[in-house]
């Protein structure tokens, strides 16, 4: 008659490290928020523009 064996395996994955995989997320927010202040003034500027031309 067989024995029975019974056992349980813990792995544990190992990857890079986190700053590695996505970099300084300050500095991505940050230019993140640089990209989206920009665009927000250049559509503000166009706006003004087009109320000036049409006396908006």
């Amino acid at each position: 008659m067989p024995r029975r064996i019974e056992f349980t395996l813990s792995l544990k994955r190992v990857d890079e490290s986190l700053s590695d995989m996505f970099g300084d997320l300050s500095a991505q927010l940050n230019n993140l928020q640089g990209t989206a202040t920009s665009a927000l003034s250049d559509i503000s500027k166009r706006w003004e523009g087009f109320c000036r031309e049409f006396q908006l």
